[in-house]
């Protein structure tokens, strides 16, 4: 059973690797063709080039254009504005469809020559986002996508509902992901922070005051253990009064034979008494023990840093927080994760999505390497 769904997924696996890969060599070719009509501009219509130095031309324009997209995609993937990557992709773009359409002479093969650089462009942009796709996906993030034809409709049958619902999806976005003022506090802050390692100090100082609650409840426990001496005393002076007097019970009339043995029976009455007492005592100490655990049962995760940290950061710690919380058995909710961190419970549910789409990977790789 467990070798279809690895053999389904490593189907998968294969068929977009090699639609990736048929489209980005359908780029390169555009690319190519495009670097042949500059070639032949250069060679032809520009003075002082020869062969060989007319490849300077088309790798200057489209060189420049295939860099723009490379940077574009790793912009785009570490979570930076890729608009300058972008501007200067299609920029480089149009001059090299410039210069292939005032190189050819018919109508037709003006367009076809000054569509080859646009094509390679625009089809190595739909690889650029399918790769950012898949890894946001692994990382558990989610970019905003709008669909525009369910937008419209959904918009027409309830307005109020669709603006509102897509005004929570804009402002859900951390501003510090669309500035990126996360990235400098990490590379500042943890510099100047470096030094001073007793971080984690003042956050169990501040929890270690609330497990003396049932300290606080105990104090009349000791009034009741006092008894304890005087059962111990009683119990040998009774029965040493017993052991060196046995001729004068004997002597004594039934009276007192009865006194005596109903003397005994109060004496363990009270043992018994004192031993309920002892019990309910120590019963109700494991109570109170009991309940600051079912109460504050977020204490056995790790603090929160008391610096401030980053969005990556938060979300880091939140998925190992959940990771604990289950190895723990008692999983953390979506509210409390996000209410943990500052966020809404929107912000926690995904993290914790996150976690399990993370989990659902390692079983998969672990059932790949059982089947080898």
């Amino acid at each position: 059973m467990s070798e279809q769904p690895s053999t389904r997924s490593g189907h998968g696996l294969w068929l977009s690797r090699a639609a990736l890969g048929f489209v980005a060599l359908a780029a390169l070719m555009g690319w190519g063709a495009s670097f042949v009509g500059l070639h032949a501009y250069g060679q032809d219509q520009m003075v002082g080039f020869s062969y060989w130095t007319a490849w300077l031309i088309p790798a200057t324009f489209d060189g420049a254009a295939f860099g723009a997209t490379l940077i574009t995609y790793r912009a785009s993937i570490y979570g930076r504005s890729a608009v300058r990557g972008r501007l200067l992709m299609w920029t480089f773009t149009a001059i090299s469809s410039w210069i292939n359409w005032i190189h050819q002479l018919t109508p037709e093969a003006r367009i076809v020559a000054a569509g080859l650089p646009v094509a390679a462009v625009a089809v190595f942009d739909v690889v650029l986002a399918e790769l950012r796709a898949d890894f946001e996906e692994r990382h558990g993030k989610r970019r905003l996508r709008l669909r525009p034809g369910l937008l419209v409709l959904r918009w027409l049958v309830d307005r109020d509902g669709t603006s509102g619902a897509f005004r929570r999806q804009v402002t859900d976005i951390p501003v510090s992901e669309i500035a990126g003022l996360g990235k400098q506090d990490e590379t500042i802050r943890p510099a100047a922070i470096a030094p001073t390692p007793p971080k984690p100090e003042p956050v169990p100082a501040e929890r270690a005051p609330a497990p003396p609650r049932p300290t606080q409840e105990l104090p009349p426990q000791p009034a009741e253990r006092r008894p304890e001496p005087e059962p111990a005393v009683r119990e040998p002076v009774v029965r040493e009064s017993v052991a060196h007097e046995p001729a004068v019970r004997d002597a004594e009339p039934p009276t007192e034979e009865r006194g005596t043995a109903a003397a005994e029976p109060e004496t363990t009455e009270r043992d018994e008494a004192f031993d309920e007492n002892r019990s309910e005592g120590t019963t109700s100490t494991e109570e109170h023990d009991e309940r600051p655990n079912l109460s504050e049962q977020t204490l056995t995760l790790p603090p929160v840093p008391a610096d401030p940290l980053s969005d990556e950061d938060k979300r880091t710690f939140a998925r190992r927080d959940y990771r604990l919380s289950l190895e723990i058995g008692e999983p953390i909710t979506g509210a409390q994760l996000g209410n943990r961190y500052g966020f809404s419970e929107r912000w926690g549910r995904r993290q914790i999505a996150a976690v399990r789409v993370e989990m659902e990977q390692d079983e998969d790789a672990r059932d790949l390497v059982a089947a080898h």
